[in-house]
């Protein structure tokens, strides 16, 4: 992901010095994979990783949610979960962990506080992320960015309105 850590042609010369230090405890070597929800997604990670690591005894932490569930070659000595922790699934599609006992574990819960008929082409939300292709309803939310939603969630986050399965369209301050 190239986020932090060393490039694998210097992670034995790097691994080297840091055991050379007094002050150096246990070292574990670990990574995280990009692409994990892919069937594909970490053989080139795991090749670079395996090149890196030729000649070091340690341990390996490399595995995150989705390589935890998609990926068992990768758990190594222990994995780190995250979304998953939360019952939701790494790829972003529900099916996808349908089948393994994982929950939610939390919900955000408000109350249609207005509605508002947009035409054709007018916009809503910050930045007027979102255009209306044709005359439409939009019922607001009592929750938004003010509330701690994420601003730049993107449209299209599924919702439930009475138990109907709609979408947002324009976070703001209020979620439409």
């Amino acid at each position: 992901m190239n986020r932090l850590g060393f490039q694998p042609d210097r992670v034995l010369t790097v691994w080297q010095q840091l055991r050379a230090m007094a002050n150096v405890g246990e070292m574990t070597l670990m990574s995280h994979f990009a692409e994990a929800e892919h069937p594909d997604g970490i053989s080139g990670a795991m090749a670079r990783i395996e090149q890196a690591a030729e000649g070091l005894e340690c341990r390996r932490s490399l595995s995150n949610s989705a390589a935890t569930l998609w990926h068992p070659e990768a758990h190594f000595d222990w994995v780190r979960p995250g979304i998953i922790l939360y019952g939701a699934s790494p790829s972003g599609q529900w099916r996808d962990i349908a089948n393994t006992g994982l929950r939610p574990v939390m919900t955000l819960s408000s109350e249609i506080i207005g509605v508002q008929t947009l035409k054709a082409g007018e916009r809503v939300g910050y930045g007027g992320r979102y255009t209306a292709r044709d005359e439409q309803r939009i019922g607001i939310v009592a929750a938004g960015y003010a509330d701690g939603y994420p601003r730049h969630a993107p449209t299209g986050t599924p919702v439930l309105v009475d138990g109907v399965r709609t979408m947002t369209v324009g976070p703001s301050r209020w979620i439409c």
